[in-house]
């Protein structure tokens, strides 16, 4: 996720900068650039919280995993029914 987020906000950055770069020099290399941090910069604070809630369902469902092995080892072996056979004198 923060690699495509990365390459969608270089990628705008840089049709941006070098389309205001042709239109004015070096000052529309400057609208350009901020055009680029308003346009994409958004992507970014979307894609924060999204990664921090899939983090955290990520990690309910490992203690939720780690919880059942956990109360499946400390259970103690229930009997089978009918007791063991005693041994033959």
């Amino acid at each position: 996720m923060v690699l495509i987020i990365f390459l969608i906000s270089a990628f705008a950055s840089l049709i941006l900068v070098v389309l205001f770069d042709i239109i004015g020099g070096f000052v529309g290399s400057l609208v350009g650039i901020f055009l680029a941090g308003v346009l994409v910069k958004p992507l970014g604070a979307l894609a924060a919280p999204i990664m921090y809630f899939d983090l955290r369902e990520i990690e309910a469902e490992d203690r939720a995993a780690q919880a059942a092995a956990a109360e499946h080892k400390a259970r103690p072996p229930t009997p089978s029914g009918a007791p063991p056979p005693a041994p033959a004198a």
